[in-house]
């Protein structure tokens, strides 16, 4: 989380010259959210947070954007409705498994880094400067969302051959192929985008750059309608 943290304020202080506030979960409880209109959570857990509290601010109006693992907690919470897709098992059916198999079959579930393609809706306000219609994004983690029903609400999504450089388990492919790589969530008055990846990782990775600065610029702009969720 702490180096998830840097990356956004190295991004936003030293690249752009924005200020940014830094919130402890600790301060977090008794600190004025009418202060701010964008609240950003890197891929963590929050269960030091007042969650009602910050459902409320974004039911108020203000724009929460989630990365990786932040978008599970947001969702449990009740703040963002978003559905995950879950990996099978890497053992078969007859759930026969040898000790000598044991790092194979667990350690090739993890995700340490791969590039995939995204499909881009270049009409969305969350692709303002994209120009081509895919978009590679750095992916280092287990989170794959649903689609959902509501397309305009995944204005960023993998296709059915995302992988364009690197290396994951079959089990972890297949949970990827057709999943949202970006969902944005209409609470109240207030707008929750889900990024499932690190669109700023370790300073380098400048593909999630414009994604990650639009939805900061434009959040607020993006129209009700199309992010309610449709039952």
């Amino acid at each position: 989380m702490l180096l998830d943290a840097g990356e956004v304020w190295h991004l936003l202080d030293q690249r752009f010259n924005i200020p940014a506030t830094h919130l402890e979960q600790a301060t977090f409880n008794r600190a004025n959210l009418n202060r701010y209109n964008t609240i950003i959570m890197v891929g963590g857990r929050y269960n030091e947070i007042n969650k009602d509290k910050l459902k409320e601010w974004v039911q108020g109006g203000g724009t929460l954007i989630l990365t990786e693992e932040a978008m599970q907690w947001a969702a449990q919470a009740g703040i963002s409705q978003v559905g995950f897709k879950r990996t099978k098992s890497a053992i078969d059916s007859t759930g026969k498994v040898s000790y000598a198999d044991l790092d194979q079959v667990t350690g090739a579930q993890r995700m340490n880094g791969a590039i995939f393609s995204a499909d881009v809706d270049l009409t969305h306000p969350l692709a303002y400067g994209y120009h081509q219609k895919t978009v590679s994004l750095f992916k280092a983690n287990s989170v794959f969302m649903e689609k959902g029903k509501n397309p305009y609400a995944v204005p960023f999504v993998y296709g059915s051959k995302p992988l364009q450089s690197g290396w994951l388990s079959q089990q972890n492919y297949a949970t990827l192929k057709n999943s949202a790589a970006v969902i944005v969530n209409t609470v109240g008055s207030g707008r929750v985008i889900n990024i499932a990846d690190n669109p700023n990782f370790r300073a380098f990775w400048l593909g999630g750059t414009k994604l990650f600065m639009n939805a900061v610029f434009f959040g607020r702009t993006i129209d009700a309608a199309s992010g309610r969720s449709e039952e």
